[in-house]
């Protein structure tokens, strides 16, 4: 268990796996995709089975190991805080996962960077989001299947989402979030 006060402050380490199943690239329905989907988030291996349908140059499996910051502001949201692409000046992007302590599974995504988005998932409902790009914002419709958020329980949170944007195909999104607390380094803290 992850203890978190008000205004308090902690370093973690963070890994966050994505698996990104385009239905276009697949030759299954949308509840078979579901379906794999929440396979994996209750801990199935699923890896050679997209790999089978899905051919080298669809597949997309990002996975991001960082530091990060968490904290908790003083409305009682936590916060975790990190960077994505911080090697890359032109994509460095912000990233931060909200929630209330009260109702974890209400969750928000926002970026801050090369694009900014602020997303919203709550299981089984539909939230209207926005991405902003350089040319113009643009609307996402944003539905989650799962929302397994025990950050504070044992450092884990499970999503199962699917993206809609205007006309585009429906992109299917797993993410696997980890999160372990790590001392302060009190040399590190001296030279920064």
């Amino acid at each position: 268990m992850i203890e978190i006060k008000k205004n308090e402050t902690k370093d973690i380490s963070l890994k966050i796996k994505t698996v990104v199943i385009d239905p276009e690239a697949v030759d299954m329905g949308e509840e078979e995709i579901l379906s794999l989907l929440k396979r994996m988030a209750e801990g199935e291996n699923i890896e050679k089975e997209v790999e089978s349908i899905m051919d080298e140059e669809s597949q997309s499996e990002i996975e991001l190991c960082t530091e990060a910051i968490l904290t908790e502001n003083k409305d009682g949201c936590v916060e975790i805080s990190y960077l994505e692409n911080e090697d890359d000046e032109q994509l460095k992007t912000r990233a931060k996962i909200i929630f209330s302590k009260e109702d974890p599974s209400l969750l928000i995504m926002s970026k801050e960077g090369a694009m900014n988005a602020f997303l919203s998932f709550e299981e089984g409902k539909t939230h209207i989001c926005t991405y902003e790009t350089p040319f113009m914002p643009i609307k996402v419709y944003v539905n989650a299947s799962l929302v397994d958020n025990k950050l504070l329980e044992d450092g884990t949170l499970k999503l199962n989402y699917v993206l809609n944007l205007n006309d585009c195909a429906p992109q299917h999104f797993a993410v696997d979030v980890k999160i372990k607390e790590e001392p302060r380094d009190v040399l590190k803290d001296l030279f920064l």
